[in-house]
């Protein structure tokens, strides 16, 4: 469970929430302008980042090759 406002909201730009963790901030983002001002904030800080955002298509096996890695350091 994502915590942070800062983090909430970073998720949210970046696309990374699931479903409910959206529309719950859609939702909250209606109603409440300092979550709004937030919003804004972090937006901002990511712009330096706009430079480098490029479209990429991964290499094909890319999730499963990553997948088997990941397996294969289980503790």
């Amino acid at each position: 469970m994502i915590e942070s406002v800062q983090e909430q909201l970073l998720g949210h730009l970046l696309g990374a929430l699931d479903d409910s963790q959206h529309e719950s901030i859609h939702a909250r983002l209606e109603h409440d302008p300092a979550f709004r001002r937030q919003l804004s904030v972090v937006g901002r800080m990511l712009e330096p980042l706009e430079f480098a955002r490029r479209d990429f298509t991964p290499p094909p096996g890319l999730a499963e090759r990553t997948c088997r890695l990941v397996a294969s350091y289980r503790l």
